[in-house]
């Protein structure tokens, strides 16, 4: 099983906090969101993770690099985020989607037992 993170939008409602950070980097106690999740499927043993990133997205890759804790990363990019949602997101990811897959967004925060 892996997951599937979609993270390409700009998280519009979220300003002033996005207008210079991904959505997914707003931090909440002192975390970014992605954080959250990137614990919570290394505690799951989940090994592989698909990020799709569009705004700011170097932000993303530079803080998470290629691996989080046991869980190896791979990007997808989604360069069309301003025009369209998450469906075109997982869309873009159809390549990567050679097993079960756990589709979370990268905006909801969770206790870590649901996975």
């Amino acid at each position: 099983m892996k997951a599937v993170i979609l993270a390409a939008g700009q998280g519009t409602r979220l300003r002033p906090l996005t207008d210079h950070l991904p959505k997914c980097l707003v931090q909440v106690h002192g975390k970014a969101l992605l954080q959250y999740a990137m614990e919570s499927l290394d505690q799951a043993g989940i090994e592989h993770c698909v990020i799709v990133v569009g705004y700011l997205c170097e932000q993303v890759q530079q803080q998470f690099g290629p691996k989080f804790g046991n869980v190896r990363l791979t990007y997808v990019m989604n360069e069309r985020y301003m025009e369209t949602n998450n469906l075109y997101s997982l869309w873009l990811a159809r390549h990567e989607l050679d097993d079960d897959i756990l589709l979370l967004e990268c905006d909801l925060l969770f206790e870590e037992g649901l996975l």
